[in-house]
């Protein structure tokens, strides 16, 4: 799954292109916010994920899933409108989350606590963020 990572981000794109052509094309067309912007993507995450949660229950597998791919594909088209709208580079989401969460795993490993190793991790964020925008 994680190789089509690239590939849902083009059916993301032409989802916005097909959106943004309904609303010219047809009067019928009902549209409940700005599929260009990140600001709708975020108020459909909290809707998204609030109703996986209602689907977790026994012997229902195949509607939890179909609800975990709509969180999935709400959040590929946040990074997608934030990175549309020049607020990141969705690879360093992907990239710095994997670094991330090796480093914490690495360091639990080698008996550093979850504390210990946040701690170190907020100071290096906090140098890169000083690095790039001071």
């Amino acid at each position: 799954m994680i190789n089509n990572i690239p590939k849902f981000f083009e059916l993301a794109k032409r989802k916005v292109h097909a959106n943004n052509k309904l609303a010219k094309e047809s009067p019928n067309y009902i549209d409940n916010g700005d599929w260009n912007s990140h600001k709708i993507y975020i108020k459909e995450m909290a809707w998204e994920l609030k109703e996986a949660s209602n689907e977790i229950k026994e012997k229902n597998s195949v509607y939890l899933e179909d609800e975990l791919w709509d969180v999935f594909w709400t959040y590929i088209n946040l990074l997608d409108r934030l990175e549309n709208e020049w607020y990141i580079n969705s690879k360093n989401v992907f990239n710095r989350s994997y670094k991330k969460f090796e480093d914490r795993v690495s360091g639990m490993e080698t008996g550093s606590t979850w504390q210990e190793i946040k701690a170190i991790q907020k100071e290096r964020l906090k140098q890169e963020h000083d690095n790039t925008y001071n």
